[in-house]
């Protein structure tokens, strides 16, 4: 006879749920894919503008059961558009890399943005020659103008 495994109570409650959380992060999907579809249409934007009232707002208070920003779920929306990914992964875990990937995004593009040491060393080089011959030019000024006055 073969032994067979019986779950337990509570290994059933654990696997209902577990589906339950999945359901739930479909549903966090479908809601933000909502939501982002409003803040992307120009009428809703001008609705707010007409009425005087902050979009982002409005949006932050459609999640607050959350506790996450509309923009912090439009990025990872925007870098994990597949509904499985966000049943599949902790929504903390989606959030966390899409943090990291922007900042190593913005650090890249403020890497490329400024010059390199050596650039900005030659540059302040030629900034302080330019400087003093300013400041020679000016020298000679004020000994020709306290020349005239002692005279």
């Amino acid at each position: 006879m073969q032994a067979m495994v019986r779950k337990t109570k509570w290994e059933v409650k654990m696997h209902e749920a577990r589906e339950l959380r999945k359901q739930g992060a479909g549903l966090l999907y479908d809601r933000v894919a909502l939501l982002v579809a409003c803040y992307d249409d120009p009428e809703f934007r001008q609705y707010h503008a007409d009425n005087g009232t902050n979009e982002l707002d409005f949006l932050d208070e459609e999640l607050s059961d959350t506790a996450v920003t509309f923009m912090a779920f439009r990025s990872v929306l925007a870098a994990y558009p597949d509904r499985e990914d966000w049943v599949r992964h902790n929504i903390r875990e989606l959030i966390a890399l899409t943090l990291e990937a922007e900042a190593e995004a913005r650090k890249r593009e403020n890497e490329q943005k400024r010059p390199s040491w050596k650039e900005r060393a030659l540059a302040a080089e030629k900034e302080c020659k330019r400087l003093r011959a300013e400041l020679d030019s000016m020298r000679k000024s004020l000994e020709i103008v306290a020349a005239a006055k002692c005279k």
